[in-house]
């Protein structure tokens, strides 16, 4: 962190659904079926804090995400 056009997260165990929201809390991208160590496209998005929020049948985490 911070990123600058893509990401990936590892160490998920089967499908997570991963929403990434802005400061303000509007969702801005979307992924229902994201699979561990997929890369991410950003780049569409400005520089910025976002909120990435992963959930699966385990359970939710929310983690900061920096754009440049």
């Amino acid at each position: 962190n911070p990123v600058k056009s893509n990401f990936y997260i590892k160490g998920l165990k089967g499908q997570v659904a991963l929403y990434i929201y802005d400061i303000n809390g509007r969702l801005v991208h979307k992924n229902l079926n994201y699979l561990d160590a997929t890369s991410i496209d950003i780049s569409n998005l400005r520089s910025a804090i976002y909120m990435v929020h992963l959930t699966n049948e385990q359970g939710a985490v929310t983690k900061r995400l920096v754009k440049n």
